[in-house]
């Protein structure tokens, strides 16, 4: 039996939740609800983008609609290249599960 990594759908809320939380805390908050007046965003706007839209941005830079965001553009392409695809799912997941009631993946199931 080969031992590694198991990437299960259910497991992706809580790793995505610390990928977030390691990656994208230092600018948008440990909470990643950003700040607005300092003109940072929540990171809840990532609903609006697909798990495509989503993985290029954080490999390239690109924003949805082809738009080069600052700083935001500037990080992905010198920091956030190293994620691989199922980090990036899972970063997705988590972000999604997150913007349904601007709470945690938990919060927002029992919401439902």
């Amino acid at each position: 039996m080969r031992r590694g990594r198991v990437n299960r759908p259910c497991q992706r809320p809580a790793r995505g939740r610390y990928i977030a939380t390691v990656a994208c805390g230092e600018f948008h908050g440990l909470n990643q609800d950003g700040n607005s007046e300092q003109g940072v965003p929540d990171l809840a706007v990532v609903k609006a983008y697909s798990r495509e839209e989503f993985a290029r941005l954080m490999k390239t830079g690109v924003a949805k609609g082809g738009r080069d965001i600052g700083f935001m553009s500037e990080t992905a392409r010198s920091r956030l290249t190293a994620f691989n695809d199922e980090e990036l799912a899972a970063l997705k997941t988590y972000l999604d599960a997150r913007s349904i009631t601007g709470s945690e993946p938990a919060k927002a199931v029992k919401a439902l």
